[in-house]
Parts: structure tokens; sequence; C-alpha cells
């Protein structure tokens, strides 16, 4: 039983020390927004009037920033730029969405990122009243395209076991905001078209449930492992125990023979 009994204790020990750090990891994320915050800001201006050749890079490169700073591991975790599925098959259309979100049970979350900065830093930027309004409507109409470009393109639909919407990732923070002042009805109508949009924020929450969903899942699996070793134990000494009751039913026959053999000479 010692063994066993090491491998309970190693569970639960493992499992306080998860929970202990788990404020420690909210901590972290929240710096790592903080990080981010700052480098989309700055970038911002420095993509200012850019094409999509230079944009969607930077927006890529903060998407697996926030993914690996979660502590999800790319190939085992999330798979970027994948045009193939979990199970390897290619993705059908040939599609090939920013990242893959995996969680345990196969479950799978599309997520693209999509950059509008230029028309956002003109709303930032503005001098006055009519430029912010004519500046924002172009944000807006920017940000709208994009959910359109992703209702057309319907990636969950063609990636085995996702989730049925698209998560479309807004990477600077300031950017999100002011599409959902500009609408306030934006994140519904993007919603009813099956992308779900998010800012770093949002997603360094999402990362974080798939990180800690992955943690319990390796936890359930090492509890059924301890238990099925406890059942495959159980099973050897209930055989052992009979094994016993034999024994002693043999050593209690040989003794009567033993005894009426030596009776016999003594009568």
């Amino acid at each position: 039983f010692e063994s066993i009994n090491n491998s309970i204790r190693k569970y639960y020990e493992d499992g306080l020390k998860e929970t202990a750090s788990l404020k420690d990891k909210i901590s972290e994320l929240q710096e790592l927004n903080t990080k981010l915050g700052k480098e989309a800001n700055e970038l911002a201006i420095a993509l200012r009037g850019n094409t999509n050749n230079s944009q969607g890079p930077w927006g890529e490169m903060i998407l697996r920033q926030i993914l690996e700073g979660s502590g999800l591991i790319e190939g085992t975790n999330f798979r970027l730029q994948a045009t193939t599925n979990a199970d390897g098959s290619k993705i059908e259309g040939g599609y090939r969405p920013d990242a893959l979100i995996f969680f345990p049970d196969n479950k799978v979350l599309v997520v693209d990122s999509k950059v509008s900065i230029t028309a956002y830093t003109n709303y930032a930027n503005a001098d006055n009243d009519e430029d912010r309004r004519n500046a924002l409507k172009e944000h807006l109409r920017s940000v709208e395209s994009h959910i359109a470009e992703l209702n057309t393109k319907a990636y969950q639909k063609h990636v085995k076991n996702s989730a049925d919407f698209v998560i479309m990732f807004m990477p600077n923070e300031g950017a999100y905001l002011a599409a959902m002042h500009g609408d306030p009805d934006l994140w519904s109508k993007a919603y009813n078209k099956q992308v779900v949009i998010v800012s770093p924020t949002h997603l360094i929450s999402v990362v974080g449930l798939a990180s800690q969903l992955w943690t319990n899942d390796k936890q359930n699996r090492n509890a059924i492992h301890i238990a099925t070793e406890t059942g495959k134990l159980l099973d050897k000494l209930s055989d052992f125990i009979k094994d016993l009751e034999d024994v002693g039913k043999n050593l209690a026959s040989a003794q009567k023979c033993y005894d009426n053999a030596m009776n016999k000479f003594s009568n």
C-alpha cells in the first residue's frame, strides 16, 4: 500500500500547489495584459497608414504572446497558422485560421486576428469633434468589414470539433473599446453572424480558462490512474487472501492426517 499512499499524497499535494499558484497566474496574466496594451498603443502609431502586410503580422505577434504567456504549449494546446485539424487531417477548403485553441475532450476554438488600427489612430488623435466622428465611422466600417469576412469564410464550419462561432481578436484594447462605444449593438450583431469579438483582456481570460482546464484534465487523469492501480492492487490482495485460505485449509487437513497417524501409534 505504500506506493499507492505515496501516489495519492502526491496527487493532493500537486492539487494544492496548483490552487496556490492560480493567484500568481492571474497576476502574471494581468501584467501581460498591461504590457501588451502598452506595446499596442506604441505600435498603433508606427503602423498608422500601413497596409495589412505589416498590420497583420503585428496582430499575429500579439496573439502568439498571449497564447504562450498563458502557459499553453504550441502544438499541444494550440496551433498557429493552422492548416490541419487536431487529428492531423487537412482543414476543409484550404483555410488557414491564425490560431486553433484546443480544449480537453477534443473541443476547438478558432481564433483569427483582425487589425483595425489606421482609422482608430485617426479617431484617437482627432483635433475636433467632426474629424473624430468621421474617423469613428471609418473605424466601425473597418471592423464590420472584418466581421463580414469571417462570417463568409465560416472557419468554424471547416474545422473539426469547433465551437459554432469564430473568435475575432482585436489586438488593440483601445480600438476594441472605441468600436463598442461607436456602436453598442456591434457585439451582438457580430455574434448573430457567429463571430465573437474579443480584446486582449478577453482573450487572456479565454486562454487562461483553457490552461486551467488542461491542468484539471491532467489531475483527473492522474486520479483515474491512481484509482485503476488501486483496483488492481485490491484484486491481487483478494487473490492473495483466497490463496491463504486454501493454505489454511490444506494445513488443517495435513494436521488432521498427522494427528490420525500419531494416534495409531499411541494406541
